[in-house]
């Protein structure tokens, strides 16, 4: 299946992220979570093309440790060539009109390519965002609840912000917008 869908987009030597959602510590029956398989097998696919592989997330609630030993993630990780570390470092980016600069995971804008396992879940503010809403998790830390807070009182408001964010996140440019 990802070689259906990534063919070709993993060169030798890419940077490649790996955004699962890890929201919060969880266990993956609960089903709040990117199950840990499923990041195994998108590391596996990514490592097999030859990229150098990172993973991961800003959780919104506990630490990036406690998500990733209460979501099993460590022992199901256990042997890949892959970093599991929190986003910690940001950069500035414009996203555009009307929320002009954001602070985005430095790790997201710098990888060549991302892989975004978003969960399927509800969200109280949006109706539908499938993968959009995963990419929030490139803002950082207690830069979440702000955003939350600005634009998501007006529901097209946020889903604009969703948009432009992951546009900024994957790096598209005009000609693959």
């Amino acid at each position: 299946m990802l070689t259906t869908l990534a063919d070709g987009l993993i060169q030798k030597g890419s940077r490649v992220l790996i955004k699962p959602n890890l929201l919060l510590p969880a266990k993956p029956e609960k089903a709040i979570v990117t199950h840990p398989l499923v990041v195994k097998a998108a590391a596996e696919y990514a490592i097999e093309a030859g990229g150098r592989v990172q993973i991961s997330d800003s959780p919104a609630m506990g630490t990036f440790k406690k998500v990733l030993k209460e979501g099993e993630y460590q022992g199901s990780l256990d042997g890949l060539n892959a970093n599991l570390t929190p986003f910690t470092i940001s950069t500035r980016k414009d996203i555009g009109t009307p929320f002009k600069e954001i602070d985005l995971a430095k790790d997201a804008i710098d990888a060549d390519v991302i892989i975004n396992i978003a969960k399927l879940k509800t969200h109280s503010q949006m109706l539908l965002t499938l993968g959009v809403k995963n990419l929030f998790g490139c803002v950082i830390g207690a830069k979440k609840p702000e955003w939350h807070l600005r634009a998501g009182v007006d529901r097209d408001l946020f889903a604009k912000l969703l948009v432009q964010i992951g546009r900024e996140s994957i790096n598209l440019d005009e000609t693959t917008r």
